[in-house]
């Protein structure tokens, strides 16, 4: 009983001294502001006397009474500082990304993405949409940086525009040096056309998981235009050995994928199918990645091959060729083993069931 009167007791004169402070900032106020003063300079001195009055008022609420007002005090306290935890320390999972969205706008990715440009796969230009349309694409067809201009110049070119030919598109014309001076630390998604071994750096960099993509395309197509690019056709009529002699010549850069891509630490590779390239694919990536603030419309592809006259091609009349040539490859070379086991599989992002 007798804890309890000495509590009230100091918390009543806690509460006189506030009120004491408060009446003699009132008076000291009061006789130093003149009386001649225009309304206007009145309304600002009395402006600026109530702000000094609540920092003086939270000031003096800084040292917490005791008994039930300090109880009150510390449960707000909490709960603020729980707040200000909740945001700055990246807990919460799921409801964090949401609150950072709602300031923001875009919660960045806790990954990287790869893009495994195997040619003639419509590479060129999924990477230059990409880097139109979205930040933080690096690729040796496009950067986000410069993607405006550069589709900007090409759209100024009549008719149709190749690869090489648009003085913006800098990584294209000076290659794979340029890619490595800037770095990729600061990329999303990486396209690259180089020897697989490219990709081991991503196995440990910065403690950054990647999704690398791997393009699959028919595989007697994907040959035909090969053969295009290489400027070579075909004979249906030659033995199996010259036919798969004219087969080996006609691939482009097939290095660009290995089996050993599957076993690199930290990389999940994923599979999508070439003919949904622009529909499904696109549509997953917008998922992760940050849209840009403009985007150059419409995009102007840039061409990388000479038109094919498919009526030329034999093996469309040939089913037995076109049999032994679609096995031999499926056989004798990996990427086409893992295209056929990964299509329809889990790690086919354009799998028509998944949108």
């Amino acid at each position: 009983m007798v804890l309890l009167l000495t509590n009230k007791i100091k918390n009543l004169f806690s509460i006189l001294s506030i009120l004491m402070n408060l009446f003699l900032i009132n008076f000291i106020l009061f006789v130093s502001t003149p009386t001649n003063l225009s309304s206007n300079k009145s309304e600002q001195q009395q402006q600026d006397r109530d702000d000094r009055l609540a920092g003086f008022f939270l000031q003096e609420h800084q040292q917490p009474l005791q008994g039930e007002a300090e109880s009150s005090i510390k449960t707000t306290t909490t709960t603020i500082d729980g707040e200000m935890q909740y945001g700055n320390h990246g807990g919460g999972g799921e409801l964090q990304q949401q609150e950072q969205a709602s300031r923001s706008g875009y919660v960045r990715p806790d990954i990287m993405f790869g893009h495994v440009h195997m040619s003639k796969t419509g590479g060129t230009t999924l990477n230059g949409l990409l880097a139109n349309k979205y930040e933080r694409v690096c690729g040796i067809k496009g950067y986000s940086y410069d993607a405006y201009q550069a589709n900007e110049l090409a759209l100024e070119k009549p008719g149709k525009v190749n690869a090489s030919d648009n003085p913006r598109d800098k990584v294209i014309l000076f290659g794979h040096s340029v890619m490595e001076e800037i770095g990729y630390e600061d990329c999303d998604y990486v396209s690259q056309e180089r020897r697989w071994t490219f990709w081991k750096r991503f196995s440990e960099f910065h403690e950054i998981p990647m999704e690398l993509h791997i393009p699959c395309r028919d595989r007697i197509d994907h040959l035909m235009s090969q053969c295009n690019y290489r400027h070579k056709q075909l004979d249906c009529d030659a033995d199996d050995h010259d036919l798969f002699s004219a087969v080996d010549d006609c691939f482009a850069y097939m290095n660009r994928y290995s089996d050993e891509l599957l076993n690199l630490k930290n990389i999940h590779v994923k599979c999508y199918d070439f003919k949904n390239r622009y529909t499904s694919y696109i549509k997953y990536m917008k998922q992760f990645l940050q849209p840009r603030r403009l985007e150059s419309k419409p995009y102007k592809r840039r061409e990388t091959n000479l038109p094919r006259r498919k009526e030329n091609e034999c093996i469309w009349s040939r089913p037995d060729v076109y049999k032994k040539v679609d096995r031999y490859m499926l056989e004798e070379v990996p990427y086409y083993s893992f295209c056929d086991r990964c299509l329809g599989s889990p790690d086919d992002i354009t799998r028509e069931d998944k949108y």
